[in-house]
Order: C-alpha cells, then sequence, then structure tokens
C-alpha cells in the first residue's frame, strides 16, 4: 500500500498529465484553426493571370531594389519571360547574389547590375548617364526600392531630405522624369509605381515637405506620407503623358515578407511577438506580394489604362486625398527640390 505522501504526488502528477492535455488539445486547436484562416485569406489575394499578359521577350525591364523581396521576385518573373532586366540597386555584392540566385530558378533572360542608390540625387543622375549611353529604350520601369524609418530617428538622405520621402519619392521622380524619353522612344511602355495602403496614414504639408516639424508619435506617417506622394506623382504623370502610350501604374502589394522594415524593428518584446503571430497569419510571401506588380506590368487587361491604383490585381479605392491640383502642386515643389540640389 502507497504512502499519504506517494499518494499525493500521484495526484499531483496525474493533474499535471490532465492540464498538460488540455493545453495540448488546445493548442493544436489554436494552431489548426489559424492554419485554415490562413488558407482561407490566401483566397482573398490576387493572382495575375499569366494566359493575358504581353509578352516582354527582348524587352528592357529596369527594377529599383531588385536585389531583395519584391524586386528580387519581380526581376525574376521578367528574367523567366525572357526580359532584359535592369537591377538598379545600391550595393555590388548583395546584387549579384541576388543574380546567382535567381539564375539557380531560370536561365532565360538577361540580368544586369547597374549601380544606383537613390538616396542620392547625383548617384541617380550618374545611373541615368550610364543607362542612356547603353540602352536606346525602357519597355518597363519599376519603381520598387524604398525605405521604412520611423520620423522619430530623423533619418537624412544624402541630399539632407527626410529619409522616406527622400527616397521613396523624390529618388524615383528625379529618376523617372531622366528616363522619360526612353520610355516615350518604347511605347507602348509601362511605369509601374510600389506604393502602400500605408499612404491613407499620410498627409502632404507644403510647408513642411521635409517633415522638420511633423509629430513623430505615428511610426508610419513618414512612410506613408512618402507613399502618397508617389501616388500623386503617378496619377500627374498619367496627364502629362496622356496620348504618349506612356502608361502608369500606381499599386498596393499587400503586407510582404521582405526586410523593409529592417530600421523600424526596435520595438518592445511584447508587441515583437504579437507581430510574428500577425505576420504569420496576414503576411504575403514575395511570390503572392510581386503578382500585383506583374498585373500592372504585363497584363492586356490594364494595357489602355493610365494613372489608375491596384491592389489584389484588381482596382484599388483609396480614401487619400488624390485631387488634380495637388498632384500637380507636388510636381512643381519636386521639380524645384531636385533642381535646387544640383546647383
Amino acid at each position: 500500500m502507497r504512502s499519504r505522501a506517494e499518494q499525493e504526488q500521484g495526484s499531483t502528477a496525474n493533474w499535471f498529465t490532465m492540464v498538460l492535455g488540455v493545453v495540448s488539445v488546445v493548442g493544436a486547436g489554436v494552431v489548426t484553426a489559424a492554419f485554415l484562416y490562413r488558407k482561407r485569406l490566401e483566397r482573398s489575394f490576387g493572382r495575375h493571370d499569366e494566359s493575358k499578359e504581353e509578352n516582354v521577350e527582348g524587352k528592357i525591364v529596369v527594377i529599383t531594389g531588385a536585389n531583395t523581396g519584391l524586386g528580387k521576385e519581380a526581376a525574376f518573373e521578367m528574367a523567366r519571360r525572357g526580359a532584359v532586366v535592369v537591377l538598379a540597386c545600391r550595393e555590388h555584392g548583395m546584387t549579384e547574389a541576388a543574380i546567382l540566385d535567381i539564375r539557380k530558378r531560370t536561365s532565360r533572360g538577361e540580368l544586369i547590375f547597374m549601380e544606383l542608390d537613390l538616396s542620392s540625387l547625383e548617384s541617380i543622375r550618374r545611373f541615368c548617364k550610364n543607362f542612356n549611353e547603353k540602352f536606346q529604350k525602357v519597355d518597363i520601369l519599376i519603381n520598387n526600392a524604398g525605405v521604412f524609418v520611423p520620423l522619430k530617428k530623423r533619418m537624412k538622405s544624402y541630399d539632407g531630405y527626410e529619409i522616406n520621402f527622400g527616397v521613396n519619392h523624390l529618388g524615383h521622380f528625379l529618376l523617372t522624369n531622366l528616363l522619360l524619353d526612353k520610355l516615350r522612344a518604347a511605347a507602348p511602355s509601362r511605369i509601374v509605381v510600389v506604393a502602400s495602403t500605408l499612404s491613407e496614414r499620410g498627409k502632404l504639408n507644403f510647408d513642411d515637405l521635409n517633415l522638420e516639424t511633423a509629430n513623430d508619435e505615428d511610426t508610419m506617417f513618414a512612410y506613408g506620407t512618402s507613399k502618397l506622394a508617389s501616388i500623386l506623382i503617378a496619377r500627374e504623370l498619367a496627364r502629362r503623358l496622356s496620348g504618349t502610350g506612356v502608361h502608369t501604374y500606381a499599386l498596393c502589394p499587400g503586407w510582404v515578407k521582405t526586410d523593409l522594415a529592417r530600421n523600424a524593428m526596435d520595438v518592445p518584446w511584447k508587441k515583437y511577438i504579437g507581430m510574428l503571430m500577425s505576420s504569420f497569419l496576414f503576411m504575403l510571401t514575395p511570390h503572392q506580394g510581386v503578382q500585383t506588380i506583374l498585373h500592372c506590368a504585363v497584363s492586356t487587361k490594364v494595357a489602355d489604362e493610365t494613372g489608375k491604383l491596384y491592389r489584389n490585381c484588381d482596382h484599388w479605392v483609396t480614401t487619400s486625398n488624390l485631387a488634380e491640383d495637388l498632384g500637380k502642386k507636388l510636381w512643381e515643389a519636386s521639380e524645384d527640390l531636385v533642381v535646387q540640389k544640383s546647383k
């Protein structure tokens, strides 16, 4: 016969085993439910219809930030279609590694690295000079590269602009303008602007475009403002290029697993865990995220459209103010800013 102590120990062990079993069952149920919810959610992700796309074999495609994330996936997709892909990136080593990785997936197309630092207007002008000497046209320009830096860090571009505004907006603004002649030469051609629904968190203050006096409590504000600017310029480009055969498209690829937020990861561990759980449910893979880029870049469904917004391979209606006068005003202000730095 067991002693009282042994009986108590056995009872405690049985209780612990029972609790552990309940936790295991509940945990397995939660994981299964999350998995099923994720699969259901994936049905809402847009998917580009490859049966309805233009032939891009031999066409010149310029992609900024093409050595990682969405840009790298877009470079692969264009290469496997036989395009000549110019990977416009800042870091040589990382780009060469990306090219080697893409070559493991496809032997088609051409992959050409050309150095471009969007935080430096001088680098952009140098890139465009080299590009214009080497190529006769641009069939597709994908303005993909970007940074996400909380305003509280007060980071600046090489030319002294708030880093999100300087890279995401001004950098691409100058790049696009310096390549316009090559885009016109390739007409019908396309300019694809990778934006974000976070543009709805942004707001333009023409008395403080550099966000010197802006409240820095909202982590998304500076990034959202830069993406709002990108969308306004895409629409203004559509108006200015009407009838030329150069069409513009702005899109949100969704919340994609990339290293975009590498400068914004100093968050409390509890919040970080919450972000990890949310990412499992809602974050897209680069392959899933690139679908709307492809839709805008090669789909025949939107070949005659210009100046519109897209998300999940469909039209996107934003709550942001996209009034025509704002686009015109921003264009003029952006011209002044890049010209000032060229003097």
